[in-house]
């Protein structure tokens, strides 16, 4: 009896030449012909055809051609081969040797190079045609072209949940970072700054010089600037200026800059009182000042080129979302609280001594629960000193909200240790559970108890409201006081 054999060198040494049958790994008992340098095939129907090769780094072996595709022989064993299909190519066969792929054609033997991805612990790619295609042993990636700014064309593949970004000369780092309201993106660094990518299209990338920064790279994406740095990511709030319908400001080394999508805006750095120097930038209307901690108090001041008229905005009160207790005392209204990033009281002295540098228009904006929003403005507003109990000296109304501040006129300020009110049978600070201009316990509470969501249940007195324009039960959302 015959013994079925791998290949010719398990045949007994001396053996004629002749034909065998033998049983190759995954293909079957076939009948070779074995002959002094090589495999030759046969098998009952047919011989097939035999090349001789040099596969990059493999040395001389023989293959030979079968129905439809490349199988690889040598002496010593069968390698794995599969067929796969890679974008354009109709199929391709590759076989698997020892720590790689190489790929094969019937036409040529593509390019193989060994890459270490970050985390992939070393990946054959191979190179064909005018770019990367990414291989490993358990899968195929995909594989696209973009074009990124000045870059001709770039190679990416997408693998696990992101971008990795590759050229013919290099694998470019990668980063994910998280961006205001990105949920996640994927950035990688190129020499000279940041680009920035996402798995459905690349941002539009400028770079900028800002005062004092040597050049900076931006990107902007869906209504304004983020701005990027190599070493981090600074941040980035969006404020809603007079006039400009929100826009987007970023803190770095000290300061603010401020930037729009179609401009940025001038910029200068002056000194206030205590300030230590701070950039300030005009805008069409007025100049508005920021820094990290606060809005700054507001002063008059000369810039080159500007013939002094200079006009700034501040936010003296603030109500958002009921983080902020304002059922306070006198102290505390006095000197201000709270935090001016959220919910606060700048200060009685501090808004006595603003108001009394000029003259100042107050403007209300008001919001409640409904999205509703309205708004009262007032072309007289000063507030008296300590010795006066703060009197409120107010008028010239025009808006939206109904004049409720006519009925504060004339009154000091009300706090839970002082009242000064007009009401005589009682106090309005108890009654209302807020501190205020109260006369006969006024219609504009805006510094009563806020109501997460609108429900006030069966409370009527304490609510935080401008009951004229939305009644006694219809509490604010959000109340922002300012002067410019």
């Amino acid at each position: 009896m015959c013994l079925t054999r791998n290949d010719c060198n398990e045949l007994p040494s001396g053996t004629l030449e002749g034909v065998y049958t033998i049983n190759p790994p995954g293909r079957g008992v076939v009948n070779v012909y074995c002959e002094a340098g090589g495999w030759t095939v046969s098998s009952h129907s047919k011989w097939l055809l035999v090349y001789t090769i040099n596969p990059p780094g493999r040395g001389v072996v023989n293959v030979y051609c079968e129905a439809g595709g490349w199988t690889v022989s040598s002496h010593s064993k069968w390698l794995l081969v599969y067929t796969i299909n890679l974008p354009g190519s109709g199929g391709i066969n590759v076989y698997c040797e020892a720590d790689g792929w190489t790929v094969s054609s019937h036409s040529k033997w593509l390019l193989v190079y060994t890459i270490n991805l970050p985390g992939s612990g070393g990946i054959s790619v191979y190179c064909e045609a005018g770019g990367w295609t990414v291989s490993s042993h358990g899968k195929w990636l995909l594989v696209y072209t973009i074009n990124l700014p000045g870059s001709g064309g770039i190679n990416v593949y997408c693998e696990a949940g992101g971008w990795t970004v590759s050229s013919h000369s290099k694998w470019l780092l990668v980063y994910t970072i998280n961006l205001p309201g990105s949920g996640g993106i994927n950035v990688y660094c190129e020499a000279g700054g940041w680009t920035v990518s996402s798995h459905n299209k690349w941002l539009l990338v400028y770079t900028i010089n800002l005062p004092g920064s040597g050049g900076i790279n931006v990107y902007c994406e869906a209504g304004g600037w983020t701005v990027s740095s190599h070493s981090k990511w600074l941040l980035v709030y969006i404020i809603n200026l007079p006039g400009s319908g929100g826009i987007n400001v970023y803190c770095e080394a000290g300061d603010w800059t401020v930037s729009s999508q179609s401009k940025w805006l001038l910029v200068y750095t002056i000194n206030l009182p205590g300030s230590g120097g701070i950039n300030v930038y005009c805008e069409a209307g007025g100049w508005t000042i920021s820094s990290h901690s606060k809005w700054l108090l507001v002063y008059t001041i000369n810039l080159p080129g500007s013939g002094g008229i200079n006009v700034y905005c501040e936010v003296i009160q603030r109500r958002l979302d009921g983080t902020t207790d304002f059922y306070r005392d006198w102290a505390d209204y006095k000197n201000g609280f709270g935090d001016v990033a959220g919910e606060y009281w700048l200060g009685n002295d501090n808004i006595h001594t603003i108001v009394s540098s000029r003259p100042y228009t107050l403007r209300i904006d008001l919001e409640n629960f409904s999205g509703e929003t309205r708004y009262a403005e007032y072309t007289i507003f000063q507030v008296g000193d300590e010795n006066s109990n703060y009197l409120l000296n107010i008028g010239g109304y025009s808006g939206t909200a109904g004049d409720l501040m006519e009925h504060s006129n004339g009154y000091g300020f009300s706090t839970t240790d002082r009242d000064n009110d007009g009401f005589s049978s009682g106090l309005c600070t108890e009654l209302r559970h807020g501190c205020f201009w109260y006369d006969y316990c006024t219609m504009a509470n805006l510094n009563g108890v806020y109501y997460p969501g609108g429900n006030v249940g069966s409370n009527q007195n304490d609510i935080y409201v401008w009951s004229w324009l939305y009644g006694h039960t219809n509490p604010m959302k959000t109340v922002v006081m300012k002067i410019k």
